[in-house]
């Protein structure tokens, strides 16, 4: 499964798809494209991500969360 997101997702946004993501065991690929999820919008999507998804096997972001922005 492959989801893809482009400058629709926020903050709020990629709290709750980190909630799905906890329950979800089949999704291979995320693409958050440019999305303004900020720092702790990241976290929590790292948080799901690393505890509870065993599928993900690639997550691309072309604008990192702010923090990662050099």
């Amino acid at each position: 499964m492959h989801l893809s997101f482009s400058n629709k997702i926020t903050r709020d946004g990629v709290k709750f798809l980190a909630e799905l993501l906890k329950r979800n065991r089949t999704l291979e690929i995320l693409d958050l494209g440019a999305n303004r999820i900020e720092d702790d919008g990241a976290t929590d999507l790292s948080e799901a991500l690393a505890l509870y998804n065993r599928t993900l096997q690639a997550l691309v972001f072309t604008q990192p969360p702010p923090s990662l922005r050099l």
